[in-house]
């Protein structure tokens, strides 16, 4: 809408509105005042057939104020001096009153702030620009775009302290300090909502600016875990949506950490599992039936004060699987001579420990019939003679075996493979090292024991890339149960990332995203658009000399290569005396071999690395260019041939008795490439004598429209009625001649239908001029 300012004529226009945007969010920088700020989601772009891209809808208001011819909408960036002409619209008078629609493609945004404005346009000039509206937009999910698998998302991690035990038990304790309950996940953004799911129960936190990106701290509070309430199989997940509204890939949700909730009892340590009383040095995490000598395994708690009472019964479990069992043993709690609490013994037969099984064993202190405590689990794999991992060898990287690991190798990801070993069990933990960072563990399954390599890990870019560059040492760990049993020797490998206009901010897809599009120009110099007039000569590709950012990313000796589709023009070196946009030649028979439709052109950009041969490459976004050939004109390279009158005689004239219905049909043949909804303009204009040469009669000047409809193009033609006043106007040895132009609906390509010539003589004899009838 708009509103006259003191100069008459001059409008306020108001700012345009997308009509799924979710308003208001919050942008970095903050826009100026009065202007709104909308979220673009992803779940907001629909695909356009014709341009196989998604695309959202703008609603402008109509602008009061007095008429007007059409409506142009702008775009541009933070960064942008100059906007770009997104599409402009004539308005009819009838329409004027009714607010005006575009559509943008989501290949045209930028990540993150995008400025739109319009402009009313009218013939007296008065023209300006609206009040700008600022879209918000990532080109990334929270988590990730098109991530792997279909289960819990991958990428959207969280933890809990390890000393909680494994699986992690709170008691009330743990409660009245806060549990601190860690999570992390890529692309994230600030005013993220992170829904956190405790124990089926929702709970949101929003992240602030500077929280993104990094390990993000929630408190389990007290207050929060009785909201939540008391279970044994106490779920915790959490799923992300940003503020634009943009939900995670496919709303997956993270992994699930099952936690043991009890907030009536207190949470006592894990009992300890001995085959030997007397070695003080056992691990843990392991039980070795040949240290049981065919005795028994002793579960061995030791009481303190002031939570232990002599006289209170100690009930532990034993769980086995597989085979899947269950032994209970029991103990008293006693004091010795000193006054000293005893450490409680309760054996587990010989024949329960069962070679190759996962154990885990917990308690309950009972006092007078009622719990007082419960432990944690203590786990261990139960083990038998000759049964030791190993050796270990050191893990291979193929991505290494030329030399170099590139910032192409990190893209597929780099992968690390673990050669087989000896004893490798189901439920044994690998996790790779690169460097400083560590992967995620990857615990191994019965399917991965008879492979070599064992299993490969792959490492996401992000990991690669914060370890740093040059040389690397690349080794993994194993782990039985909770225990670092053993460190593989190294594999060193050298890493260089490097490539222009680096780093890349979103390396999980194809493109660098600091790299803006190139603009592609014809002689008709419309941003990337090929008209048919065009596509008979050669065109240009500009390359943007400075990425994103605004720094310079080229360096002499780069090589620039484009790609019009699938054909790839002649390489650019660029030279030391560059330092602006490169124009580059685009050939017509390059565009001509491509052929017409939406054209993809995209470049790269290629950098010798230190270590030869390497490069690194940088690759740009997508600019679609719309192509249009004379064959793809309404008529196609023929052209739209004339109109007939279907009702002159053999003479070519229009007499007095084929109007007295009130017109003549002037009839327009189906042409080549019609389409329902192409607009055909019509232009019949009277002349004053037989042979055409003579003065235009401007009172028979006929000019109607018709947008093409389904009925006909069944039916083969379309008709248009002359009517007989406009004919009656010429009279007497006269004549018209008629054209029409056509403009495609798809592609607003217009062309014109050759001239239609008929004699015109109307005049009975008997009268002296022409009846015309008086104009209503």
């Amino acid at each position: 809408m708009a509103t006259d300012q003191t100069n008459p004529g001059v409008l306020v226009l108001y700012p345009l509105r997308f009509t799924s945007a979710n308003y208001p969010v919050i942008s970095d920088p903050l826009p100026p005042a009065n202007v709104p700020v909308g979220g673009l989601a992803h779940s907001t772009f629909t695909q356009d057939p014709s341009r196989r891209e998604g695309a959202t809808q703008v609603k402008i208001d109509p602008p009061s104020g007095g008429e007007y011819d059409a409506i142009a909408l702008y775009m541009k960036t933070l960064d942008d001096p100059q906007p770009l002409l997104v599409e402009r619209k004539s308005v009819a008078a009838e329409d004027q009153n009714s607010p005006t629609f575009f559509n943008v493609f989501q290949s045209l945004l930028v990540e993150r702030v995008n400025i739109f404005f319009y402009v009313v346009e009218r013939s007296s000039g008065n023209d300006g620009p609206s009040i700008a509206s600022w879209a918000l937009y990532h080109h990334q999910l929270p988590g990730g775009n098109d991530v792997p698998g279909t289960g819990a998302h991958p990428y959207l991690m969280l933890s809990l302290p390890p000393e909680l035990g494994n699986p992690p038990r709170i008691g009330k304790e743990e409660a009245a300090k806060g549990v601190p309950l860690t999570v992390s996940y890529p692309h994230g953004q600030p005013y993220d909502n992170i829904l956190l799911m405790l124990n089926g129960k929702r709970f949101t936190f929003t992240l602030q600016p500077g929280e993104e990106n990094r390990p993000y701290v929630i408190l389990l509070t007290q207050d929060l875990l009785e909201q939540a309430g008391d279970n044994p199989a106490f779920e915790i997940r959490y799923t992300v949506i940003s503020q634009v509204n943009n939900p995670t890939d496919r709303r997956r949700e993270s992994h699930v950490i099952v936690a043991d909730v009890d907030l009536a009892h207190t949470t006592l340590d894990a009992p300890l599992l001995r085959e030997d009383l007397d070695d003080s040095e056992d691990d843990p995490g392991l039980i070795d039936r040949d240290k049981l000598k065919g005795g028994p395994l002793w579960v061995v708690v030791l009481p303190r004060a002031p939570t232990w009472q002599v006289g209170d019964t100690v009930q532990a479990i034993y769980r086995s699987t597989p085979p899947d069992l269950e032994v209970p043993t029991q103990g008293t709690v006693e004091k010795d001579g000193f006054g000293q609490f005893k450490p409680c013994l309760m054996p587990v037969p010989n024949d329960r420990v069962i070679s190759g099984s996962q154990v885990r064993v917990a308690f309950e202190l009972v006092r007078n019939g009622q719990v007082v405590g419960r432990s944690k689990e203590a786990m261990a794999q139960v083990m038998g003679s000759g049964e030791e991992p190993g050796p270990l060898k050191a893990p291979r990287v193929p991505a290494f075996d030329d030399g170099l690991v590139t910032d192409a190798d990190a893209r597929i990801p780099v992968e690390v493979l673990i050669p087989t070993f000896n004893n490798a069990l189901a439920g044994d933990e690998i996790t790779v090292l690169w460097g400083s960072k560590r992967a995620a563990p990857v615990t191994l399954l019965d399917t991965d024991l008879p492979n070599d390599p064992i299993i490969g890990v792959k490492l996401l870019y992000a990991l690669v890339e914060s370890a740093g560059q040059g040389p690397i040492d690349v080794k993994y760990e194993f782990r039985r149960s909770t225990i670092i049993a053993k460190t593989s020797p190294v594999t060193p490998v050298v890493v260089d990332l490097s490539i222009p206009g680096g780093p890349d901010p979103a390396p999980e897809t194809p493109e660098n995203e600091n790299l803006r599009p190139n603009l592609v120009l014809g002689a008709s110099k419309t941003p990337n658009v090929i008209t048919p007039q065009d596509f008979e000569l050669d065109a240009t590709a500009t390359i943007p000399w400075r990425d994103k950012t605004g720094n310079a990313y080229m360096v002499a000796g780069d090589i620039v290569q484009v790609f019009w589709g699938a054909q790839p023009l002649a390489p650019y070196p660029v030279k030391s005396t560059d330092a602006a946009d490169l124009v580059l030649p685009v050939l017509q028979a390059i565009i001509a071999l491509e052929g017409s439709g939406d054209v993809p052109v995209r470049y790269t950009v290629t950098r010798k690395l230190a270590t030869a041969p390497h490069e690194g490459v940088s690759r740009s976004p997508v600019q679609n260019v719309s192509v249009l050939s004379a064959g793809d004109l309404p008529g196609g390279v023929g052209g739209l041939g004339p109109g007939v009158f279907t009702e002159a005689n053999a003479d070519n004239a229009i007499g007095r008795a084929v109007i007295e219905d009130g017109s003549t049909p002037l009839r327009i043949t189906n042409y080549l490439n019609m389409k329902v909804e192409d607009k055909i303009e019509l232009f019949f204009i009277g002349i004053d004598n037989y042979a055409g040469t003579g003065n235009e009669i401007e009172a028979s000047r006929f000019e109607p429209t018709h947008d093409v409809v389904v009925a006909d193009m069944t039916r083969g033609y379309v008709d248009f009625p002359i009517p007989a006043l406009n004919i009656l106007h010429i009279c007497t040895q006269g004549s018209a001649k008629v054209k029409y132009r056509v403009t495609a609906k798809v592609s607003g390509a217009k062309a014109t239908s050759r001239e239609a010539f008929v004699l015109i003589d109307v005049k009975l004899p008997h009268e002296s001029t022409c009846p015309i009838p008086p104009r209503r």
